[in-house]
């Protein structure tokens, strides 16, 4: 693949147990690549070169089309979060919102899809983490829906917290807001919104995936504590 991409000529299209290849290319060569795979999205891969800060390619094979997809990834830095808790950066006019990101941290990130004024990306990679980040210690919180702050301390969860109520109250004109108050790191959650599904004739329970709403089998939750599991079981067996 080297070798073709120094060559400036078209990789070579990449077989069915090669699902996709990822290539390090420039925008001169991405066109020349569009321009010749007549594309029947070809008007739609050239939108997606628009993007003047994009510096790599996914080619990404569809057996329906049999043609070549692009999906641009962007650096950029996360200035702030917004009121669904995601990370915002503004680059080149465009608002970009990547879930599970903290203000600080510079990050290589997947574009998935437009909405209204703003960007959605899914984070790739991590450049520079910013000093309030920790691993999650939660093994669904990649797919789960349930939370959204298991990446960074507790003390920071409840300053973020903090914020976004003063900026809500803020914005009605309400009086002050005090600083939230953490009665424990784990536990805190005292109600739940289960949902069930089906998996191979089995029996699924816990929450939906903030991307594709489909349920995710979570048998243990950190934040509801034992009591969720209890409830749980019983659902299920009902």
């Amino acid at each position: 693949k080297q070798s073709e991409l120094a060559a400036n000529k078209i990789p070579s299209k990449p077989s069915a147990a090669e699902p996709y290849i990822i290539i390090l290319i420039t925008t001169k060569i991405a066109q020349t690549v569009v321009a010749k795979t007549r594309c029947p999205r070809k008007s739609c891969a050239l939108k997606l070169l628009g993007f003047k800060e994009l510096t790599r390619f996914r080619f990404r094979i569809s057996s329906r089309l049999n043609t070549h997809m692009i999906v641009p990834i962007v650096k950029i830095k996360i200035e702030k979060l917004d009121d669904d808790l995601c990370g915002v950066a503004f680059r080149g006019g465009k608002k970009y919102v990547v879930a599970k990101t903290l203000p600080d941290e510079e990050v290589l990130c997947e574009v998935k899809r437009k909405s209204g004024n703003a960007v959605i990306c899914d984070v790739k990679e991590i450049l520079e983490k910013s000093g309030k980040r920790v691993e999650p210690r939660c093994k669904y919180f990649d797919k789960c829906g349930g939370c959204n702050l298991l990446h960074t301390t507790h003390r920071n969860q409840l300053e973020i917290k903090t914020a976004l109520i003063r900026r809500r109250f803020a914005a009605l004109g309400f009086c002050a807001v005090s600083d939230a108050v953490g009665f424990s790191e784990d536990g805190s959650r005292n109600k739940t919104h289960i949902v069930f599904g089906n998996s191979k004739g089995q029996i699924t329970a816990g929450f939906f995936n903030a991307d594709t709403h489909e349920v995710v089998d979570v048998e243990k939750c950190l934040l509801h504590g034992e009591w969720y599991e209890k409830l749980r079981r019983i659902l299920i067996d009902f």
